[in-house]
């Protein structure tokens, strides 16, 4: 994953898994991506909103970056 501050968004990267991988594992995610996002999950990142994540159950998280300062905006 890579985030950038400042930003609505993080990018999850699934490129390094082969092509037929994510067409067994993951055809939901494959196509869920390229209809809203326009992506291609074997090139491009996916764009992962905070409002997507949290309808899918999200993951716990700190309050506090552990390079300092706060990961929320607003």
């Amino acid at each position: 994953m890579t985030w950038w501050p400042l930003k609505d968004h993080i990018y999850l990267h699934l490129n390094h898994l082969p092509p037929e991988v994510l067409k067994e594992r993951l055809p939901g995610i494959s196509e869920t991506a390229a209809i809203f996002a326009g992506v291609d999950v074997t090139k491009e990142p996916i764009p992962v909103l905070p409002t997507v994540h949290y309808n899918m159950g999200g993951i716990p998280c700190p309050n506090e970056l552990p390079w300092g300062g706060s990961g929320y905006q607003g």
